[in-house]
């Protein structure tokens, strides 16, 4: 819906058709933009040597919707995790999106509350100074709404790159030190089953060892210490007696696994 609402804006960003303008000529039209009294969606636009140009976007109310979700100040039946996560192939730039749920409405057909689209970033590199810059915006943005940047915390629940892209990790860690990081749980079980598919697995073992991982009865899914103790060993005594090396892995992981992975809800952005 927002983005469908940015799209039908007046031509206020009108430029000549696409086949006519290069990259230089649509970033001198961005800067141009930056002037403009009647802009409220580009944020910024930052050009560096021998780099590609980054461009923010989000409007005031987005970063209001952020605050009412996704702060601490924020009542807990409407808490939301802000995600983010780089797009691709979408054109010859990338979109890194911030998302979150809208808690005070849910859909007829559905019963769930709807994912609102949050600012967005272009970009031609997955660098940490480039998400750095993407963050640093967004956070100077929210201190800009009257938040107190030690008061302000996006939660202790922020997924900093469902994929663990260590750049976007690292930027989000460094921008908001203060919340805490999670994983999406889909993402880390691809991430999983790539490694042991690359390392030679069979395929019904490496199933196996993924269902006790991330099953309804795996180890991420623990209710406790306890729980996740035993289905741990349980895990554990299963891959050793297939693979040492993975065994090795698993035990370096787990911590990381139970600790760090978010289980998004049917219909979530990262599905």
């Amino acid at each position: 819906m927002q983005v469908e609402n940015q799209a039908s804006r007046k031509s206020s960003l009108a430029v000549a058709p696409r086949s006519s303008l290069n990259l230089a000529d649509e970033v001198q039209t961005l800067l141009t933009r930056l002037t403009a009294t009647d802009e409220e969606f580009v944020q910024s636009v930052n050009v560096q040597l021998r780099r590609s140009p980054t461009v923010v976007l989000f409007t005031k109310d987005q970063i209001a919707d952020i605050r009412t979700f996704c702060s601490k100040e924020s009542n807990s039946s409407l808490r939301s995790v802000l995600s983010f996560d780089r797009t691709f192939n979408l054109s010859s730039l990338f979109v890194t999106v911030m998302v979150f749920r809208q808690l005070k409405v849910v859909r007829k057909k559905t019963q769930e509350s709807p994912i609102f689209v949050g600012p967005l970033m272009l970009h031609g590199d997955g660098k940490y100074e480039t998400y750095n810059h993407f963050f640093s915006t967004v956070n100077g943005a929210l201190h800009g709404c009257g938040i107190d940047f030690n008061e302000f915390r996006i939660l202790d629940s922020v997924v900093t790159g469902s994929d663990e892209e260590t750049a976007l990790v690292n930027a989000a860690s460094t921008v908001f030190a203060s919340a805490g990081q999670l994983y999406c749980m889909i993402h880390c079980k691809d991430n999983v089953r790539h490694h042991l598919t690359s390392v030679g697995m069979a395929v019904g073992v490496r199933e196996t060892i993924l269902s006790k991982l991330f099953g309804s009865n795996g180890v991420a899914d623990a209710h406790d210490d306890i729980e996740e103790e035993n289905r741990t060993t349980e895990l554990l005594q299963f891959v050793r007696q297939q693979n040492a090396d993975v065994s090795v892995c698993l035990v370096k992981k787990n911590k990381y696994f139970c600790q760090s992975c978010w289980r998004p809800s049917r219909g979530d952005w990262c599905q």
